[in-house]
């Protein structure tokens, strides 16, 4: 009996250990979360996100020339990249496209409808050299069910 009670008395400590383990845990995720949260590239990758989920940035077919329904999403991302790019931070716009067509017409395209939407927001007022835009062509597809979403352009706060 003195041997069961001995080993009770162990597994209630390592229960109470897991227990302040877990606690400190969750204590640190938390902290992690605030230091991410706290990033200035953060929160302008998160209010960008939550412009982009209002509205999207789309393009007559086929050419570089932004439709005029993206011009309410550009210019919502305008006023975040003029606050951002008083941080330092650098907003890398990327053109994607589908892998219709022939790899260097769709390094043209995408690159081409990323010069548009740094021209849209440079002349929205944002610093030039607070932009950076390239294009990668169909080399990074999302989607093998809907090529259609492997057109896109994505922003990247850095």
């Amino acid at each position: 009996t003195a041997n069961a009670t001995d080993l009770g008395e162990k597994a209630a400590a390592f229960a109470a250990e897991i227990t302040t383990l877990q606690a400190a845990l969750a204590t640190r995720d938390t902290e992690i979360e605030q230091l991410g949260a706290a990033s200035p590239a953060q929160a302008c990758q998160d209010q960008t996100d939550a412009a982009l989920a209002d509205g999207a940035v789309s393009f007559a077919n086929g050419t570089p020339v932004l439709d005029d329904a993206a011009g309410a999403t550009l210019d919502a991302i305008a006023a975040i990249a003029l606050a951002c790019a008083d941080q330092g931070l650098t907003l890398e716009i990327e053109g994607h496209t589908d892998g219709s067509g022939g790899e260097a017409t769709n390094l043209l395209l995408s690159n081409g409808r990323a010069k548009a939407v740094e021209t849209y927001l440079t002349n929205s007022g944002v610093p030039a050299n607070a932009i950076r835009s390239v294009g990668f062509g169909g080399n990074y597809p999302i989607a093998d069910a809907d090529p259609a979403q492997n057109q896109r352009i994505v922003f990247d706060w850095e």
